[in-house]
């Protein structure tokens, strides 16, 4: 029996269960609510309050510790849905890394794909993947709190991976478009199917209280930018379905009716199980426990930052192992300098000497050590190019503004429920960011521009009037930001 969990800012959400060869049988969705600090958007904050936390949920829910799978959420994830040519397995794993070039790296960063579904062009030999960067140190925080209570862990995904599993089985998404919204606490994803298969992910922070009005209007005006992405798309067919998770009857019900207000002609509702899940009582909906239940999804090739991490540890030792055993040579070697120094020297002194030091230079042996010993100093010369171009590529980078999660969450943070948002267009070549904002009165647009500028990601902040849409009420107004050096870092 399987142990999948989930962790989040405030909850742990667990799943236990079986996989058969095509269903989950899902035997117990347990929900803790655990002090907030500990965590923060998957970051660990205080790692001895969470294992603390984790230990005493483990032995109060009586939880096996011996197949257990973590999921987590964060920002410190970097995602990439790409695609590749097929090729051989190392090749493909360069290419994946040479797709991290344009955003910043980790200075010790591991890297994990998984394959979706093929997207069509199976004459050109095309394969979809995701993939995913995160930081060593990361990874490795989680996998020594479990280890500290007594846990190994038997695999570690991130939670796009693993939504992407779940959606993929559920019989009422397949061919189907539309956009499913994942509510965790004040975290709410928004994801866009299109055609059966993944398209896009965001994540937003939503600042209101859940489940109150202003919270419903800001989980319906985000349902619109999502919206107007998919028909950015221009895909045919028009999308009319929302699909919620972790959210109540009532709650749904109000984001339906606020939906109708402002003339969005989608339908909102919960995801329904299907034949692929089993076990679960009729109260319980899979939506509420999306993430864990994907980690419980097994495939023949996966995202596993476990697996990685253990397979660059044993790799680190067998490089020390390496070191240990050129050591002799090395000191052959040095031996062989200077014996070969020292025949210069007493040539005419003492002619057999020399003879029987050219004998042993000569030896079949003590060559290929030297063959051996010079091949390895010009490994190391490629290696110190290969650093010091590194370093240029990281000084040019270094003075370009970074497009990543973190200015997309400075820009979402100066949002308020009167004004908000949304990036919609960046300039490499200028730097300027381009936002469409909207705010419920006038005067809010002066504020929500100096708010920007207050983060101090702008070097300048300019927009150039306003409009009014009179069908949603709400004003409209473009604002482009020219990003300074330190934007994104």
């Amino acid at each position: 029996m399987a142990v999948s969990i989930y962790l989040s800012n405030n909850t742990i959400r667990a799943v236990v269960g079986t996989k058969t060869k095509d269903r989950i049988k899902i035997e117990e969705q347990i929900l803790k609510e655990i002090p907030e600090g500990s965590l923060i958007n998957g970051v660990i904050t205080n790692p001895q309050e969470l294992e603390q936390e984790l230990s005493l949920f483990f032995k109060e829910k009586g939880l096996s510790k011996k197949e257990v799978y973590l999921v987590v959420h964060s920002s410190r994830f970097v995602n990439k849905q790409i695609s590749l040519p097929k090729v051989k397995k190392s090749r493909l794993e360069e290419m994946v890394i040479m797709e991290f070039a344009d955003v910043e790296r980790y200075s010790d960063a591991v890297y994990d794909y998984a394959f979706m579904k093929e997207n069509g062009k199976s004459k050109e030999n095309i394969q979809d993947i995701l993939a995913v960067m995160a930081d060593r140190d990361f990874v490795k925080g989680y996998v020594e709190i479990f280890e500290n209570i007594g846990i190994k862990l038997a695999g570690f995904s991130n939670a796009m991976s693993a939504e992407v599993h779940v959606f993929s089985k559920l019989e009422q998404l397949k061919n189907e478009s539309c956009i499913i919204h994942i509510l965790d606490g004040n975290n709410m994803e928004s994801v866009i199917w299109v055609n059966g298969e993944f398209k896009q992910s965001t994540n937003r922070r939503l600042f209101n209280k859940v489940g109150s009005r202003e919270f419903a209007t800001e989980v319906v005006r985000h349902t619109s930018t999502s919206l107007q992405f998919y028909e950015s798309l221009r895909l045919s067919g028009k999308l009319t379905k929302v699909y919620l998770c972790g959210a109540t009857q009532a709650e749904i019900d109000l984001y339906n009716k606020m939906s109708q207000e402002i003339g969005l002609s989608l339908k909102i509702s919960y995801l329904k199980l299907d034949q692929a899940f089993t076990g679960l009582k009729p109260q319980e909906r899979i939506s509420d426990f999306v993430y864990p239940i994907g980690g419980l999804i097994k495939k023949e090739k996966e995202i596993d930052f476990l697996k990685l991490y253990k397979k660059e540890n044993q790799d680190n030792e067998k490089r020390e192992a390496l070191i240990k055993s050129l050591m002799p040579v090395a000191i052959v070697l040095g031996i062989c300098l200077i014996a070969m120094s020292a025949s210069g020297i007493f040539y005419g002194v003492n002619k057999g000497k020399v003879k029987k030091l050219d004998a042993y230079l000569n030896k079949l042996a003590n060559i290929e050590k030297m063959k051996e010993a010079d091949k390895w100093e010009k490994k190391i010369d490629n290696n110190n190019l290969i650093i010091k171009d590194l370093k240029n590529v990281k000084e040019m980078v270094a003075s370009y503004p970074l497009i990543n999660n973190s200015l997309s969450q400075l820009v979402e943070s100066v949002n308020t429920s009167a004004v908000s948002g949304t990036i919609i267009n960046y300039n490499a070549k200028k730097g300027t960011l381009t936002i469409e904002a909207r705010a419920n009165e006038v005067t809010m647009i002066n504020s929500y521009v100096a708010a920007l500028k207050n983060t101090k990601a702008f070097d300048q902040v300019e927009y150039t009037g306003y409009s009014f849409n009179s069908n949603e009420n709400y004003y409209s107004i473009n604002v482009v930001g020219h990003l300074n050096e330190e934007a994104g870092r």
